[in-house]
């Protein structure tokens, strides 16, 4: 006799949020078996599955995020294992190297590439910056000091 199914869908918006936190499958299934449910690695990853879940989440590219990353890589030829963690530190946003490595991309910045791709991507970097403050998504504060 087959065991019976596993009602997962009470926890579903919990296990989103565990997945969203990068938790693993086991540990998923750990903080169930806590709660009184007891059900295997394998039960949540198939659950994921039937329930049309992305394995990989969508990228945390914010301005401020996209802006760091610009930065660091561009001012101090940071690695992507060092942005994830200088965006880590300063905004408390959780990147591995594998996604500051997709947003890198997106930017327009290149492990290696000539000076006119340097000056392109400067220009998708200012256009998008642009953009988002003008939609009021960021809000720029001027200061001038007269002495």
């Amino acid at each position: 006799m087959a065991p019976s199914e596993i009602d997962l869908e009470p926890h579903r918006e919990q296990i989103l949020l565990f997945l969203k936190q990068k938790k693993s499958y086991a540990s998923i299934a750990l903080w169930l078996t806590q709660s009184g449910i007891e059900c295997s690695a394998r039960t949540i990853r198939r659950r994921i599955n039937t329930w049309k879940l992305p394995q990989r989440l969508p990228l945390e590219d914010s301005p401020e995020v996209c802006s760091l990353v610009y930065e660091s890589y561009c001012k101090f030829n940071a690695t992507d294992e060092e942005i994830a963690q200088i965006v880590k530190k300063k905004l408390n946003v959780d990147l591995t190297a594998w996604g500051v490595d997709e947003l890198r991309l997106s930017l327009g910045c290149h492990r290696r590439f000539t000076a006119s791709q340097a000056i392109q991507a400067q220009e998708r970097f200012t256009n998008a910056l642009t953009k988002t403050i003008s939609e009021g998504h960021i809000q720029v504060t001027v200061v001038t000091h007269i002495y």
